[in-house]
């Protein structure tokens, strides 16, 4: 799909151009350069879902706003170009989150072991000891 035909963008400059902003001033707001900002516009570049997120708070616009279509009343299917790498690098982290969390229940299975057995050594020594 070609960004240029998506009317996300015709709505993002009609909203600079009514907040009396301009691609340089946007631009900084989001911490890129206004070339970086004016392809965003144009539709040459993906458009990165922060991206978008920030470029509402920037413009007061809410991001329902952006994806309404007005005339026909209902919600647009919008494709946003999610950057690759922050999918491998979510995913890197439910992964490593995951091993993490394996560790975790692993020291507490040997913890609870653990004080298994001093229960054990404390009921031997009051000559209670628990039937197994």
């Amino acid at each position: 799909m070609d960004l240029k035909t998506i009317p996300i963008l015709e709505k993002i400059k009609k909203a600079r151009e009514s907040k009396g902003l301009s691609q340089a001033e946007v631009a900084s707001h989001l911490g890129i350069s206004q070339n970086s900002y004016k392809e965003i516009e144009k539709g040459n570049t993906s458009l990165k879902v922060q991206v978008l997120l920030d470029l509402c708070d920037i413009l007061g616009l809410s991001s329902q706003e952006i994806l309404d279509d007005n005339k026909k009343g209902k919600q647009e299917s919008v494709l946003l170009t999610v950057d690759s790498n922050n999918i491998t690098n979510f995913l890197n982290s439910v992964v490593k989150n995951q091993g993490e969390m394996k560790d975790e229940v692993k020291e507490l299975r040997k913890n609870q072991d653990d004080v298994t057995q001093k229960l054990d050594e404390l009921l031997d020594l009051f000559g209670k000891k628990k039937k197994k």
